[in-house]
């Protein structure tokens, strides 16, 4: 599976950030009307857990 590491060498730390940049590629998609490849779909839908465009219930 690929992931996308952020880096901080000064403060010294490093974080996965694949769900943060799969939720933002998410949305981006949606608001542009992109068309997108298998694998980039294959990529956002790993990270954020469901389909891309599915709507979640909301919090009553």
């Amino acid at each position: 599976m690929l992931r996308v590491v952020a880096f901080n060498p000064s403060e010294g730390w490093s974080r996965d950030v694949s769900a943060d940049i799969a939720y933002e590629l998410e949305i981006t998609i949606a608001s542009e009307g992109l068309e997108i490849s298998e694998a980039l779909r294959d990529f956002i839908e790993a990270n954020i857990g469901r389909p891309i465009g599915a709507q979640l219930p909301l919090d009553l």
